[in-house]
């Protein structure tokens, strides 16, 4: 898919209704809770719960790439 339509794509599913259906991916001390497009809500690391609001997109890339996990997601 090529990044103009990713775009337009992600522009779209924020226009509608998402309903309240999280996506949790795990590991060994961590879960990361994902909106219907794929877009970080939270994360747990060692039992702490961190908001998005508490994360800045640094510590949000660097969680994502440190834990494996490779998501492509508009944060």
């Amino acid at each position: 898919m090529s990044e103009k339509l990713w775009d337009v794509t992600i522009k779209h599913a924020k226009t509608c209704v998402m309903g309240n259906k999280y996506y949790v991916f795990q590991g060994t001390n961590y879960r990361v809770f994902l909106n219907p497009i794929c877009q970080l809500v939270k994360a747990e690391i060692n039992g702490t719960t961190y908001p998005i609001q508490t994360l800045s997109s640094i510590n949000r890339v660097s969680f994502i790439l440190s834990s494996n996990i490779y998501i492509v997601a508009s944060v």
